[in-house]
Parts: structure tokens; sequence; C-alpha cells
């Protein structure tokens, strides 16, 4: 079923961004133990990190004759062939994958441009609290016949909050979210890099989006911002729902695997050296606590098996028959 939003409903773009999307991912961190922690940017950035391994291509609105319509690709479309996304697009899949990790995304609407907002202290549970002026996203405060206060719904307009929040008080990290989608015509002077320049494999760094993402809110006019919490708790707008085929493998996020040591590979237990000089890793104790979904992988590794003979790299793991893994997996782990 194909999304699409009629934009004079401003409050209604809410509807699409939605936690569901999480279930299209693993991701290699413990979003339960960073929040518990409140080490909400580290969270943020494997987020972001993710989506860049994705290889999302970023690309033009899909066409539609209704001039006040916007056709909004899901989160299957976009991770599917041939991987591509507006702004838009990508700016509520980002949403919705924070959300799922229970932080608290606001999206930003700027004029022909939309990225993302994230709480760096309040998680999605504390969409109401009375702290950081959190509550004004639920809209403005008047007062009844009665003279009691209430609250009218309505879209965020306070551009300076948002700036003071980044700037004065580290409550909120901005993000570009056309960073994690690849270009290599973009040129830095273009809406979507604001002077920064792509990196050779056509991404921006998540430090990068985190700047690139700031200065928008001083280039670009500003129109409003949605609390995505906010919108579905508060404002009653439901996420729409959307199908996962039958066939939909979760993509295996492996990049903090080097090489692997065959020689130490006993069927239960394996010895991972990492790249980035970390040590040997008990590799069963590690999926216990991390539950990283690629570990099951090692079932399909056997001495001889691979280009070198003894191990396999990030590379040739990525190109592993991902169809034979799962008959191998309970009898190897």
């Amino acid at each position: 079923m194909e999304w699409t939003w009629t934009k004079a409903n401003e409050k209604e773009l809410a509807q699409f961004a939605t936690d569901s999307a999480l279930q299209l991912f693993n991701l290699d961190v413990s979003s339960f133990d960073l929040i518990r922690e409140e080490q909400f940017e580290d969270l943020i950035r494997a987020i972001y990190d993710t989506l860049v391994e994705q290889q999302i291509k970023y690309d033009f609105e899909k066409f539609s004759s209704a001039e006040f319509h916007q056709r909004i690709r899901t989160p299957v479309e976009i991770l599917s062939q041939p991987r591509q996304g507006t702004c838009l697009d990508l700016a509520l899949l980002f949403c919705g994958l924070c959300l799922g990790c229970n932080l608290l995304p606001k999206l930003i609407l700027l004029e022909g441009h939309a990225l993302v907002v994230v709480s760096l202290v309040l998680n999605r549970s504390q969409w109401d609290a009375n702290k950081n002026k959190q509550k004004d996203f639920i809209g403005r405060t008047t007062r009844d016949s009665e003279g009691n206060e209430i609250r009218e719904f309505e879209v965020f307009r306070n551009l300076q909050a948002l700036k003071d929040g980044i700037d004065d008080y580290n409550i909120y990290c901005a993000v570009e979210c056309t960073g994690f989608a690849y270009s290599k015509t973009l040129q830095p002077g273009s809406t979507e890099l604001a002077g920064f320049t792509r990196s050779a494999e056509g991404f921006l760094t998540f430090e990068q989006a985190k700047e690139v993402g700031r200065k928008q809110l001083d280039r670009l006019p500003f129109k409003y911002a949605i609390d995505i919490a906010v919108a579905h708790e508060a404002w009653g707008i439901k996420p729409v729902s959307f199908e996962v085929p039958n066939s939909w493998e979760k993509p295996v996020i492996s990049k903090m695997y080097g090489e692997l040591d065959l020689e130490k590979f006993d069927g239960g237990t394996a010895i991972v050296n990492l790249e980035e000089g970390d040590g040997p890793v008990d590799m069963e104790a590690h999926l216990k606590a991390k539950e990283v979904k690629d570990a099951f992988l090692l079932g399909n590794y056997r001495k001889g098996n691979t280009s070198s003979g003894n191990s396999r790299t990030k590379q040739e793991l990525d190109k592993v028959n991902r169809s034979n893994v799962e008959g191998e997996r309970h009898q190897n782990l």
C-alpha cells in the first residue's frame, strides 16, 4: 500500500513515522542499555551509521500529478531495490527508528527540505514531561470558558527554542538525514550539504550530519516541527501500517567484525579478532549479551570454505548465502 500525504494537513505527517520500521533492522548496539545509561547520542549515531550501511540512494520525490499531495515511500520501499528516498522519506524513516529505540524524535519541516531533531535528555516515555519545554510540542496553552487551562493541539513553530536547545542547553541533536543516503553529484553549496563535502563513498559522517542539520535551521525558512511521540500519544494520530514481504531478511550489520579465525572455531564458540584492535572476543558470550544477529553466520564457517582457507573478511561475510544459514543455525550454535 502506497502512502500519500495531503500537504495542507500538517499534523498528518506524523502518521508516516512508525516504530515498526525497527523490525527491518539489526542494530549492533543495545538500545535498552544506552537509554538506561542516557547515552542518547551514541544511540542516534548507531542508527545513523546503520542506515549508511544500507546504501540507500538520495532521489527525487515520486511523481504525482496532484499538486497538493506528496507520495511517501514506506520503510520497505526505501530499503528495497532500487533503495531510494527523498529528504522527507529519509527523515520519516529516521524518526521511526529513533522512536522504536525509545528516543524522542522531532520531524523538522523547512522550506523545500526536511530533517530531524532528537532529544538528548528525554526518552520516548517522557513525551509529556514538564521539563525542557517538552509540553510546548503538544500545542498552544489556552483557557476554556470556565478558566481552566487547556492545550490546543498544533505543530511547533518556535524556531528559536530549537536553536537554543541545540546551542545553549545541549538538549537536542539535529541530524541531516540525506547524509546517510548516497550521492556523488551533490555539491557543497547544495541545500543538502550546507557547505560540507561528502566522503569519497558519497555520504556524510554522523558528525557532519549534525553540523549540517544545525546549519539548516539558519539557512532555510522554518515551517514547523512535530514531536512524533506527542502526535501519536496526545493528538491521537496513529502510525500507518506497511507490509513486510514474507521473503524479507533484515540487513546484517557486520561492520564490527574483522578476520574470523577458523582455527579457533569449535562449532560452539569462536574467537573474533576485531579490526579496531580490541583483542579477542568470545563470540558465544557476545551473542548472549548483545544478541547480535550476524553471529549465527558463524554456523556457516568451515575450514577451507573461504577464499583464504582459514578466515573470512567483512566483505565475504556480507556475501554469505543467507538461505543456507537458518538450517545450520541451531545445530552449530
